[in-house]
């Protein structure tokens, strides 16, 4: 069997109780894509020096960000709109009921960060500090689908998950 076969990755994620402090993941969903990445920004160092080439560079600031595309699923969803910055109320007993209102981040009483775990090619890496910045729906043969852009702080090595999915059927025309 080859190595690298991108349906060997999978995505756990959980709330961190201290923004940007990792935390394992307590769920998995199974997701169509992502593009999370970390972008290092250098900053070349162009003084004036009777030569036009740069001095140097100077480490910049750092991002975590990219796309997750999934099937959307209503368990897996309430986690990411927590992280969208809004304040939500929930309702109900048995089938809840959320009413999402987005919110200025300091007027949040208690915001939340996830910490993303994803393993690609057998590699484990753990996002902190991150949050959605927006969602896009469409819907793909039927089915209901949703990208979540993610914007994040740090990444680091993590060890390797045992996932355990649910069985949540999507949301579908049907």
């Amino acid at each position: 069997m080859p190595l690298g076969i991108g349906a060997g990755g999978m995505l756990g994620l959980a709330f961190e109780v201290t923004a940007g402090t990792y935390a394992a993941p307590t769920v998995y969903f199974p997701i169509r894509s992502e593009s999370l990445a970390w972008k290092q920004s250098t900053n070349f160092r162009r003084a004036i020096r009777g030569v036009v080439d740069p001095l140097g560079a100077v480490a910049g600031d750092g991002e975590f960000s990219g796309d997750i595309e999934m099937e959307c699923m209503e368990d897996a969803h309430i986690y990411f709109a927590y992280a969208t910055r809004s304040s939500i109320v929930k309702s109900g007993a048995t089938n809840y009921t959320y009413v999402i209102k987005g919110a200025h981040g300091g007027a949040l009483a208690t915001p939340k960060t996830l910490s993303l775990t994803i393993v690609r090619n057998g590699q484990t890496f753990g996002y902190t500090n991150c949050v959605v910045g927006s969602q896009e729906f469409s819907m793909d043969n039927g089915m209901m689908i949703v990208k979540y852009s993610i914007l994040g702080s740090d990444e680091a090595s993590q060890s390797l998950p045992t996932a355990t999915y649910t069985s949540t059927v999507p949301f579908g025309a049907g």
